[in-house]
């Protein structure tokens, strides 16, 4: 995605102010949220190599979000990656631990809202699990 009317294609962290970049997702509510698909910055080649994820439902105690993920940027396509296991969060936060360049992102964090029929939320589970 090319820089468009001066604004930059991501998010980024100043590497030389914060040594321990994140960004974090406030639902609002209390979600099940599947996995984050995450992608290197439209308009530099810079990038996180390997992030950590975190959930929280209180936004003050965070637990991982299994381990931590490398991600491969050839494709130039999101690098979708699921949940090892679902999660009921309110918070999700994006830790960058490796980057190339500077810590730049984009992401989507994927779950099951809440207003959606009990059938259809258990056959998007059992579809997870397969």
């Amino acid at each position: 995605m090319p820089k468009e009317s001066g604004h930059i294609s991501a998010w980024i962290a100043d590497k030389k102010i914060d040594k321990n970049p994140w960004i974090e997702v406030n639902f609002g509510e209390i979600l099940l949220t599947t996995g984050v698909s995450i992608q290197k910055r439209g308009d530099k080649d810079e990038y996180a190599s390997k992030v950590r994820v975190l959930h929280s439902k209180d936004g003050e105690k965070f637990y991982n979000v299994g381990k931590y993920s490398y991600y491969n940027w050839d494709s130039g396509k999101p690098d979708k990656k699921k949940f090892p296991i679902p999660v009921y969060a309110q918070y999700i936060r994006i830790q960058i631990l490796e980057f190339f360049g500077n810590p730049a992102l984009r992401f989507e964090v994927h779950y099951i809202p809440n207003d959606i029929p009990e059938i259809v939320k258990n056959n998007l589970l059992s579809k997870y699990f397969n």
